[in-house]
């Protein structure tokens, strides 16, 4: 696959966080968070810092980073409330 606008991508060597732009990370929806961030962090993934708990519901999130340093949230709770 040919890369578009070549010129504009031969300054980039690797890829840089998307942190603090318009659209600076994904979210997927997980049955147990505890588990899954145990699976992944040996696996090697980075996560950063603590599960969180959204106000006044069951939801709870935590950041990881993708391969391409994108910041992943992974969600808990599908929006049930207390």
């Amino acid at each position: 696959m040919e890369k578009q606008w070549p010129e504009n991508w031969a300054k980039h060597k690797e890829f840089v966080s998307g942190k603090g732009r318009v659209i600076d990370h994904g979210g997927l929806s997980v049955d147990n968070l505890d588990e899954t961030v145990a699976r992944l962090k040996a696996e090697g993934v980075t996560v950063m810092g603590k599960p969180e708990r959204f106000r006044k519901t069951r939801q709870r999130s935590i950041m990881i980073e993708g391969p391409d340093h994108l910041a992943i949230q992974l969600v808990e709770g599908h929006g049930q409330k207390d």
